[in-house]
């Protein structure tokens, strides 16, 4: 009897049903039933919020009134998840917005508690109602797609903003430190202006505020105008602009102090440049002129005070975040006091009396405990000691000096207390001291209580004073007593030089303010990226997508004062939300980015060709372990509507380095879209951690990988061919037996079996273990740099899914697996998803199983992007973690689980089976049908964990054969490989089909049971070698570099699976093995084929095919290739085999395509045979037959001369070649 299996979508779905597949929508309601999904009697599609259950669901509203209903709630006894924590509430909602469209968030907690037990929500109706009505768009909408009808959308008219932006174009000045600024007449026009054309009364200069820090807020960054300054133009009276006249204008240096957000410890806070940017603008309605200094007769007796303050940037910034620290350095273990000295030079000082004010913290494993002696001058000034806990922010010590002079020394005497190894940061060091100021250097003086100055100076000085809205600008006279009104004194500059800026530069941002229309599509890039693209604009255009580039300087121009910064992106996206007509859906930041904004520490080459956003301002080295360190997601850029997380636009980042990268990463995306092979699409890969820890010994299991990853493996496994990569299987380089209890080592083979599943070809990855930015598991199977090189999986680039720590975490300057493998081009992976923290087991399973593997089951989205949305959006902790590698617009099929596969209730081992097949719609493409050998039961135990555990999981040895077929319904027969092996069979096996069309993947899983029957074969296979299409004999001339098919002809099939010794192999007899190329033989018709390209660097190869088919007969055959290294040059022309028997191969270089006439005459000159062939330009070898379909007689045994002539297409003349040839 034949058993039949049909898999059909809506069948497979049925244990998976959610609420968009019940749902009921209209224009002006939504209603759905909610069901929890479960797996051993545990949920399994709900977020952990807080150790709280919680399902949510989006629904699009309109605008106005909406009336939510959610009740007639079914509960069950569930004593599986009573160590969660409850809601007080049964649903909670609040309104979101994506994009321009309003959506109701609403929160369902399907747990509660009563009388101590815990019951679990069997079912619950919601009902949404809205008084305006939503328009129904068959067009997709990505951001959307998790709403339950994303098909209806509120009518939304743009309104375009009016207002005139007055900086279209400017002239950027940069300056780096205080001082009034002068810009002459000339280097106006050396920046490329005409001054003739200009009016000073439209003059204006803007500075940027000092604010550049970007904020965990959606409102603080959205555009602003920057804030005006006053300029005072020296020259005549009238309005022209003219040589001789100057401008003067009071600039600020960049290393002023700010409030950090988060913890309000002054620090220097502009990582993002070295200079404070100032914009000139000539065509402002309201220009701010500087006023003339206020000379007065009244005077103060008051003393002024500058401050020698030293806090610049650090010399490792990741170590500190936004508090870059000034100085390093370290307290080793086991040594002595430490001493770091430093000197401090006070030219304008008055007399010996001051302040000084140090921060700094000890950094170690568990707390801030130092004790320092200070010294200033030599002279003991005091103590600075603590026995704090750990702690984010330095502390600051305070002291009165008496021994100050101009030229001054301070010593730290850093004690080893308790002798632990520690990191010194001194952030910053603070001298404040009374000023000379008739001889002052550079006094700057902020909210001074004095009103008057008195001036009596030997040289002229320079004066700027800021009251409120009002600037002052002017000079001193020299030996000339004067006092000067500081009115409210807010600011005072006091200097004995003018100064020039560090750069001028003319800017035009009129393109970027001119766009309107918007796009589909949206790509912020590095400079001179734009040409790197023009393939990908082009076909995303073919795909009715429109795809708009900006070049980050552009954007730094255009929003942040020429500062290319986080500021300036999200300031440029929020100024596109309000203007553009069509927002786009998707953005795709093409470039990697580094938390080291300017490359301080100059590791290898600049990694900021585009910002990232980084979250938080951790300090110690310890945040790189944990979740306390600055986080990098670019999913903050697209915050941009609402006072909620719903982002408003798709982000993926791929990290490319250099214009190149760009070009390769942009053409993978399309050879991912267009050139993924068939038979590949309904594989998946998951790849397990071992219960071994990276300590040295372990006293408790540590977090069920395994256990987890077959869970995941068999919801895949429905559906999918899963191809398990555990690394339980191998040993470590230190493991000298299978019961272990200690660290294993590394296991570094394991990348080749890595290497050789992608080889194969997979659709998805994933991954669950340990892990961090350059590793995968403590044991190393994947690492980075080092396997950079590794895959060559070209056209077979899978999604991967990495459940770990820190593997998504670009930011660093030594680059992250998920983003440097992404990136790859013609191997690695299409796009990654990882996270850029340390996270835990909980959200790991939570992102692969009930989120991703679960959407792609039932979710049916149409682009890896849509898949990120969902996770992000209902999945809490993404918010600050998991990061999209890739293009979010890269399109991923739809599947369709619809071919049916019929077979015997029960397969038998070691004989012949026979299979049917069909499929439920018109399929033009070629069906690939994998058949994999029976699972069997492993295990292992850990004899290191308490309790004692062993570890159970199913195995297969992988692929047996692989069919291939254009038929729509049809049937095929297959070996069934017996293995002799003695394995605990679980009496099933896995066949998997799958085929394309325009719109969906059609897959199709069979598992029937099997049982043991073995037959005895008579017939054997046939090996054969072909070369360019034509069948090849013993031996052969060729060039050195040269490529082979190998052809198995057998009704059995070539076995493909794993057992060793059994796989086909390839080799060059004493020089080079081919197996690992490529084992994928694939069936064409009547035989299986696989290609190899050879660069011989030997004058002859012997090349040796062993292959087994499925009932491990072992078939064998070798061909010898000699090497002509005259065969590359154009008179190349050769005959073999010469003698020859029945036929033989005309081989020769082309200098062009053309036609060959060819005939053979004996030696009296008669025609015996003739003939006509195509040539193309390059190498060919074309076959020659001299008798049966060209001659009415057998061509005899004895000498001829073949005469071929070459006519080139397009070319008149004709050329020759003559040649002897035997027939024996």
């Amino acid at each position: 009897m034949k058993y039949k299996i049909i898999i059909l979508f809506s069948v497979i779905c049925f244990s998976f049903i959610n609420a968009k597949e019940n749902a009921k929508v209209s224009g002006n309601s939504v209603s759905f039933e909610y069901e929890p999904k479960f797996l051993n009697k545990r949920v399994i599609d709900c977020d952990v919020q807080e150790n709280i259950l919680t399902k949510i669901f989006f629904v699009n509203v309109p605008e106005g009134n909406i009336k939510l209903h959610v009740g007639d709630a079914q509960w069950s006894l569930c004593e599986e998840e009573s160590s969660r924590d409850v809601s007080e509430h049964l649903y909670e909602s609040e309104y979101v917005y994506a994009g321009r469209q309003r959506i109701l968030k609403i929160k369902i907690y399907p747990l509660k508690k009563m009388s101590g037990k815990t019951y679990i929500l069997k079912k619950i109706t919601v009902e949404i109602k809205f008084d305006k009505f939503l328009n129904y768009s068959s067009k997709n909408n990505p951001l959307l797609s998790t709403s339950i009808n994303k098909n209806y959308l509120s009518h939304i008219t743009v309104q375009l903003s009016a207002y005139n932006i007055p900086f279209k174009t400017y002239l950027e000045i940069k300056i780096k430190e205080n001082g009034i600024y002068r810009i002459d007449y000339n280097d106006i026009v050396n920046a490329g202006i005409d001054p003739q054309n200009l009016s000073i009364n439209g003059f204006t200069l803007y500075s940027d505020k000092g604010v550049v820090l970007p904020i965990d807020s959606t409102e603080f960054m959205k555009y602003v105008l920057p804030e005006k300054t006053g300029i005072k133009i020296i020259g005549d009276e009238d309005e022209n602009f003219e040589q001789g006249e100057y401008i003067l204008f009071f600039g600020e240096s960049p290393h002023k102090d700010s409030t950090n957000y988060y913890d309000t410890y002054d620090l220097y806070n502009n990582p993002f440049t070295d200079y404070k940017h100032y914009m000139l603008v000539f065509n402002d309605k309201f220009p701010l002129m500087a006023n003339n200094l206020v000379f007065t007769f009244n005077s103060d007796t008051g003393n002024i005070y500058n401050e020698c303050i030293m806090h610049f940037d650090s010399i490792n910034p990741l170590l500190s975040g936004y508090g870059w620290v000034w100085k390093k350095f370290n307290m080793m273990k086991d040594s002595g006091n430490i001493e770091y000295e430093y000197d401090v030079t006070l030219s304008d000082i008055i007399d010996s009396f001051g302040t000084i004010s140090l921060s700094f913290f000890y950094q170690t494993d568990l707390n801030d405990t130092y004790d320092i002696d200070f010294y200033v001058n030599n002279k003991y000034i005091g103590n600075m000691a603590s026995r704090g806990a750990y702690k984010y922010t330095p502390k600051v010590f305070s002291f009165q000096l008496e021994n100050l002079k101009e030229d001054n020394s301070v010593k730290l005497v850093c004690k080893n207390t308790d002798n632990i190894t520690k990191v010194f940061y001194l952030s910053d060091s603070r001298v404040k001291y009374k000023a000379d100021q008739n001889n002052p250097e550079d006094i700057l003086i902020e909210n001074s209580n004095i009103r008057y100055l008195n001036f009596n100076p030997e040289a002229e000085l320079f004066v700027y004073v800021k009251d409120k809205d009002n600037h002052y600008i002017g000079a001193i006279e020299e030996n000339k007593i004067q006092s000067v009104d500081l009115l409210g004194g807010e600011k005072v500059f006091i200097s004995k030089t003018i100064k020039k800026p560090q750069s001028l530069r003319w800017v035009d941002n009129s393109f970027i303010y001119s766009e309107k229309e918007g796009c589909d599509i949206l790509i912020i890039t590095g400079d001179n990226y734009k040409n790197s693209l023009f393939s990908y604009i082009q076909y995303r255009k073919k795909q009715g997508l429109n795809v708009k580039v900006y070049e980050i300087d552009e954007i730094g121009d255009g929003f942040a004062f020429g500062v290319k910064s986080p500021s300036a992106i999200k300031a440029f996206l929020s100024y596109g939300f309000s203007n553009w007509k069509k927002f786009p859906q998707y953005l795709l930041i093409l470039g990697s980015g580094s938390y080291d904004y300017k490359n301080r520490q100059n590791n290898y080459e600049n990694k900021n060709i585009v910002p990232v956003y980084e979250t938080g301002y951790g300090i110690f080295e310890q945040a790189l372990l944990s979740a306390s360190r600055t986080q990098c997601v670019d999913r903050w850029y697209t915050l941009l509507s609402g006072n909620d997380q719903y982002i408003d636009m798709i982000p993926g980042r791929i990290t490319v380095m250099d214009k190149n990268e760009a070009h390769y990463a942009m053409m993978k995306v399309i050879d991912y879209e267009t050139k993924t092979q068939i038979y590949s699409k309904n594989k998946t890969m998951v790849i397990s951690d071992d219960e071994y820890s990276s300590r040295s010994s372990s006293e408790y299991n540590d977090i069920n990988f395994i256990y987890d990853s077959e869970d995941l493996a068999g919801l895949l496994g429905i559906y999918f061919g899963v191809k398990k990569l555990y690394l339980t299987d191998y040993w470590g380089d230190k493991q000298t037996s299978d019961h272990w209890q200690y660290d294993p080592g590394f296991k570094r083979d394991v990348r080749f079996a890595f290497k050789n599943i992608l080889d194969e070809g997979i659709a998805f990855g994933f991954f669950y273990g340990h892990g961090s930015y350059y590793t995968l598991t403590h044991e190393h199977i994947l690492l980075y740099p080092d396997d950079i090189n590794l895959f060559t999986n070209i056209y077979k680039y899978p999604i991967f899914l990495f459940g770990t720590c820190q593997a998504g975490q670009f930011d660093n300057d030594f680059g992250a697996i998920a983003a440097e493998f992404q990136k790859l081009p013609y191997s690695g992976f299409s796009a990654s998803i990882a996270s850029t923290r340390a996270i835990g087991s909980t959200e790991s399973i939570n992102i692969l199983y009930y989120s991703f593997a679960t959407d792609l089951i039932s979710g049916g989205h149409e682009t890896i992007g849509e898949y990120y949305l969902t996770m992000i959006n209902t999945r809490d902790f993404t918010s600050t973690s998991h990061v999209l590698f890739g293009d979010p617009s890269m399109k991923i099929r739809k599947y369709s689980f619809d071919i049916i596969v019929n077979s015997e209730d029960t397969l038998n081992l070691g004989s012949y089976n026979n299979f049917d097949y069909s499929t439920l719609k018109n399929n033009e493409s070629e069906i690939a049908f994998d058949i994999y050998q029976p699972f069997y039961k492993d295990s292992h135990d850990y004899i290191h964990t308490i309790p004692y555990s062993y570890v159970y999981y199913s195995k297969s040895d992988g692929l047996l054969n692989r069919i291939i077929t254009d038929e729509q319904n049809g049937s095929f027969s297959s070996f069934i490989t017996d293995t002799f092996e003695n394995k605990n069979y679980q009496s099933k096996m896995l066949i998997t089909a799958v085929y394309e069309d325009d719109s969906l993947i059609h897959t199709g899983v069979r598992k029937p049971q099997f049982r043991y029957q073995r037959e005895i074969l008579d017939e054997s296979g046939e090996i054969k070698f072909f070369i360019y299409n034509n069948e090849a004999e013993d031996s052969l001339i060729l060039p050195s570099e040269y490529e082979f098919e190998v052809r198995f002809y057998s009704s059995a099939g070539a076995y493909l699976g794993n057992i060793s010794g059994f796989n086909p192999a390839v080799s060059i007899k004493g020089n080079v093995d081919l197996s690992d190329l490529n084992l994928m033989y694939e069936r064409r018709g009547e035989y299986q084929t696989n290609s190899y390209k050879v660069i011989s660097s030997q004058s002859s190869d012997t090349i040796i095919a062993v292959i087994y088919d499925t009932a491990l007969k072992r078939c064998q055959k070798s061909i010898v290739v000699k090497h002509n290294i005259n065969l590359k040059t154009e008179n190349s022309f050769i005959l073999y085999p010469n003698p020859f028997m029945e036929s033989f191969y005309m081989s020769f270089n082309s200098q062009a395509s053309g036609i060959i006439k060819w005939r053979i005459i004996d030696e009296k000159g008669f025609t015996e045979s003739f003939g006509e062939e195509v040539c193309q330009g390059g190498y060919n070898s074309l076959k020659i037959v001299p008798d049966g379909k060209l001659m009415d007689k057998k061509l005899s045994n004895g000498i001829y001369y073949f005469i071929a002539d070459f006519q080139y297409y397009g070319k008149s003349e004709i050329k020759r070649e003559l040649k002897k040839i035997i027939k024996k």
